[in-house]
C-alpha cells in the first residue's frame, strides 16, 4: 500500500505539471494559427484548453479503472479512495502554482 501511496502522489504531481504544459501547448498552437478576429482566437483557445485538460483529467480515470486487474464489485472502493487523493492533491499542488505565480 505505500508503494500505491506514493504513486499517487506522483501521479497528482504529474498531472499539475502536464495542466501548465498544456496551456502553453494550447496557447503556442493558437499563436500559430491565423485567426481573423479576436474572438476566433479565443474561441479556439477555449476548445484547445478544453480538450487537453479533459484528456488530462479524466485519462486517470479510465486508467484507474479498466488498468488495474480488478473487477467492478472488488476494488470499487479502492479505485474511489486512489480517485479522491489524486484530485484532491491536485487541487492543492495548482493552488500553490498558482500563488507562486
Amino acid at each position: 500500500k505505500r508503494g500505491d501511496a506514493f504513486s499517487i502522489c506522483v501521479l497528482s504531481v504529474s498531472l499539475t505539471q502536464n495542466a501548465s504544459l498544456f496551456q502553453s501547448i494550447a496557447k503556442r498552437l493558437n499563436d500559430w494559427e491565423n485567426h481573423r478576429l479576436h474572438v476566433e482566437y479565443d474561441r479556439a483557445l477555449v476548445y484547445k484548453l478544453f480538450v487537453l485538460e479533459f484528456a488530462n483529467n479524466f485519462i486517470i480515470v479510465l486508467w484507474l479503472t479498466f488498468g488495474d486487474e480488478c473487477r467492478w464489485s472488488s476494488c470499487l472502493d479502492d479505485v474511489q479512495l486512489k480517485l479522491f487523493i489524486i484530485f484532491t492533491l491536485k487541487n492543492y499542488l495548482g493552488r500553490a502554482v498558482e500563488l507562486a505565480r
